[in-house]
C-alpha cells in the first residue's frame, strides 16, 4: 500500500502520470472509465478499502500521514476514490479515519494499516472504535499487512505495469498541487 501513499514524480521510477486515467463516479455507485467501456464497474461488485500510512515520528523528512480510499474490481481495474494527506498528530489522524470511514460507509469493506511500529497501536484503537460502534459493522479491520519489500522503490516498481496498462483510475478532481506531496 505504501507505493500509493507516498508521493512520486512524473516520469520518475518509470511512471507516466498521464496513464492514470480519469473516471466518473455516480452517486449510485457506478464507476465509469472511458478506457474500459465494456466493464461493468460498480462499487458494490468491487472491494473498497481505506488504506492508511500514519507517520508520527518528527525526525522523518518530508513525511505525511496519509489515507486513501481505493476500490479494486474483479477485472483488475483499480479506482482511487478519495485521498487525504497531512502533517498531523495522532488525534487528528484518528478523527480523519472516522470521518472518511463514515463518508464511504455504504461501500467500505475494510480498513488497512501496515503492522509496523506505532501503527500497531492505531490498529488496536480502530478495533476498539469498532467495538464501541464508531465504525459501521460491515467494515473489517485488516491486520498483519506487511509489505514483502521494505524498499520504497521496489514497491513503486511493482505498480509501473498496472499504471502503464491503464488499470489505475482517478477522479478528475485529483491532480497534483505544486508544492504539496499528494498522490499525483
Amino acid at each position: 500500500m505504501q507505493y500509493m501513499l507516498k508521493p512520486y514524480a512524473d516520469k520518475a521510477n518509470g511512471f507516466d502520470l498521464k496513464l492514470i486515467r480519469d473516471f466518473a463516479y455516480w452517486p449510485d455507485g457506478k464507476l465509469v472509465c472511458d478506457c474500459h467501456p465494456t466493464h461493468k464497474h460498480h462499487l458494490a461488485s468491487g472491494s473498497t478499502v481505506l488504506l492508511g500510512d500514519p507517520a508520527y515520528t518528527k525526525d522523518k523528512e518530508n513525511c505525511e500521514s496519509s489515507l486513501l480510499v481505493v476500490n479494486k474490481q474483479s477485472c483488475e481495474c483499480r479506482f482511487l476514490l478519495d485521498e487525504w494527506g497531512s502533517y498531523t498528530d495522532p488525534a487528528a489522524y484518528k478523527k480523519q479515519i472516522l470521518f472518511m470511514a463514515s463518508q464511504w460507509k455504504h461501500w467500505l469493506n475494510g480498513i488497512g494499516l501496515e503492522s509496523e511500529a506505532l501503527q500497531v497501536t492505531l490498529l488496536q484503537w480502530l478495533t476498539e472504535a469498532k467495538d464501541h460502534g464508531e465504525l459501521a459493522l460491515g467494515i473489517r479491520i485488516l491486520e498483519d499487512i506487511k509489505p514483502k519489500n521494505r524498499n520504497k522503490d521496489g514497491r513503486i516498481a511493482k505498480q509501473v505495469e498496472p499504471v502503464a496498462n491503464g488499470l489505475w483510475h482517478k477522479q478528475p478532481s485529483n491532480h497534483h498541487v505544486e508544492g504539496r506531496n499528494n498522490l499525483l
